[in-house]
């Protein structure tokens, strides 16, 4: 596995919640409608769905649920993406881009949903987002966005500088103010998450890794796993370990839900970039802003931030086209500073402290679009990859689409999330 974050996480300090799964014994082979592989949020948000379409599914998780990019997760649940619905329009098309747009939107209402039906609140608030022009020059492109935004049925304003400046304690020279976007603390929705799964049914199984599948009869998957502690301590050959090997699963359909490690897919590659990113958590502060919005901007790389139900900042950005995390600590302690003077100019009234600090790997792709479909190749194989700045809102795409093509039903977003796009 590759390191996925470092530094002090916040949700996890925060948290008082902790789960433990057992480790799948293969002595012995079970059956199984779907297997998921991942127990982060995409593989929890597509077992939700699956469940409740009546499909009772596996999830295999190599480490522990949400401990890796889920845990890192800044929590912004956005219809817009890091990528504009105009930019869409070139790539796509009108139809094309706005249903994607739609969609995302839709999708945190399905989020909204899901958090209704868990015993505990995981702090899925409705915020208002306000996404500024971080210079004059950008102000047309966000003006002809807004028109488009609103075209697409999505509720948006455009403000000019002199309406943020009464009602932040900042002035920019435009903004778009959208409503419908929403906050959740992702670590605490997905172990929440996962015990409502294992209520309805669901096995999870932990420190378990699929070392081998293969196509079985009648199309079902053969799933070949080992324990995470096993391979660690085994120095026999991969070709040693398969003689006589039993399968451990037999599945119907097969979903690759990995996040962020993609050497789980057999040398697939696909058309991504590593990068990496970095973020805080402020102390308590006395006054926010607007309606507790979420708040970012046009440049590239951008700088975000959101409130907790504490009265925190949470930060990020700084996004370097790196694959690694950064590992030295006055360098990280710099990037720390720099997020810290960023919402010290913003909030200039405010005393701002970091408490925690992280770091983070995420993927992007070329296109802008997440990974979603079946196997080009292999049949009843899926793959839901949420790639990209929007990944909880794609996860949830996703479970939608995946479960889609498992039971046969059209999904007009399927196309243009395939893997073969």
């Amino acid at each position: 596995m590759k390191d996925l974050h470092n530094g002090t996480l916040y949700w996890q300090q925060v948290s008082n919640l902790q789960l433990s799964f057992d480790t799948l014994n293969n002595s012995s082979c079970i059956e199984a409608e779907a297997v998921i592989i991942g127990g982060g949020m995409s593989g929890l948000l597509c077992a939700a769905v699956l469940i409740d379409s009546g499909i009772k599914p596996v999830i295999i998780e190599q480490h522990t649920i949400a401990a890796g990019s889920s845990s890192a997760n800044t929590g912004l649940l956005q219809f817009c993406n890091d990528k504009m619905l105009i930019e869409f329009v070139d790539q796509l098309g009108l139809k094309k881009a706005q249903l994607f747009y739609q969609s995302c939107q839709n999708a945190i209402h399905l989020i909204e949903n899901i958090a209704a039906k868990l015993p505990e609140d995981v702090c899925f608030i409705r915020r208002p987002s306000l996404y500024f022009a971080s210079s004059e020059q950008h102000v047309p492109q966000l003006k002809k966005e807004s028109e488009a935004l609103r075209n697409c049925g999505l509720q948006v304003e455009y403000w000019d500088s002199n309406k943020i400046a009464s009602h932040f304690p900042f002035q920019k020279p435009g903004a778009i103010y959208t409503n419908g976007d929403a906050e959740i603390n992702p670590y605490h929705f997905a172990l929440r998450l996962a015990e409502y799964l294992v209520s309805k049914g669901v096995a999870i199984y932990e420190h378990t890794i699929l070392t081998k599948q293969e196509a079985g009869q009648d199309g079902k998957r053969m799933l070949y796993t080992e324990s995470s502690s096993s391979k660690a301590n085994s120095s026999v050959s991969n070709r040693d370990k398969e003689v006589g090997l039993k399968p451990s699963i037999i599945t119907n359909h097969l979903v690759y839900a990995i996040g962020y490690e993609p050497e789980q897919l057999t040398n697939k590659s696909f058309g991504a970039s590593l990068q990496r990113t970095y973020a805080i958590a402020t102390e308590p502060v006395d006054a926010l802003w607007h309606e507790h919005a979420l708040i970012w901007e046009t440049a590239r790389p951008y700088f975000y931030m959101r409130t907790t139900t504490d009265n925190r900042i949470i930060a990020g950005g700084l996004d370097e086209l790196i694959p690694g995390l950064l590992q030295n600590s006055n360098a990280l302690s710099k990037k720390k500073e720099q997020l810290v003077h960023i919402i010290q100019t913003l909030l200039p009234n405010q005393q701002i402290k970091a408490d925690y600090e992280w770091n983070a790997v995420f993927a992007e792709s070329l296109d802008g679009l997440p990974f979603i479909g079946r196997d080009p190749i292999q049949k009843n194989v899926y793959y839901t990859l949420g790639y990209g700045g929007n990944g909880t809102v794609y996860s949830m795409l996703g479970a939608k689409i995946i479960r889609d093509l498992i039971t046969g039903q059209s999904n007009p977003l399927a196309p243009i999330t395939s893997l073969d796009r």
